[in-house]
């Protein structure tokens, strides 16, 4: 099974096109953590996005939105420019979800007019032996 869990930062912002087709497509780079020896180290995963999953990217993420996406991995391989083979590794996500508050220029979603995002608070207990469960 090919299945791929990430959760981290967007390095820059998304590189959004369309196919000849019309189909967005989405690049981004996702920088996740871990340890070794101790010692915090980076990764970067190139990631890309079709779709409507795309066109979310387009509109929500900024350089240092946090993400998590599921996908696969995949390999492909092609000519460079110089002539050499070059090797690349992909993440072809089929999921995406927005972690945490808007980045700095993200777009938002509209919202109703008197529509809170926030639940209402909770009323205060009588006393304490009135627990809420």
């Amino acid at each position: 099974m090919n299945v791929v869990v990430l959760t981290g930062r967007i390095g820059q912002d998304p590189d959004n096109r369309m196919t000849g087709n019309g189909t967005a497509v989405c690049n981004i780079s996702v920088a996740t953590n871990r340890f070794s020896g101790g010692e915090k180290k980076t990764d970067w995963h190139r990631c890309v996005l079709w779709g409507k999953a795309a066109e979310t990217a387009a509109t929500y993420l900024r350089k240092g939105s946090e993400v998590c996406v599921t996908g696969e991995i995949q390999y492909r391989s092609f000519d460079g420019k110089d002539g050499q083979k070059v090797h690349m590794t992909e993440i072809h996500c089929h999921k995406l979800t927005l972690i945490g508050g808007k980045a700095e220029g993200a777009g938002s979603a509209p919202k109703a007019q008197g529509q809170s995002r926030l639940p209402p608070p909770m009323p205060p207990l009588s006393d304490d032996n009135d627990v809420p469960f």
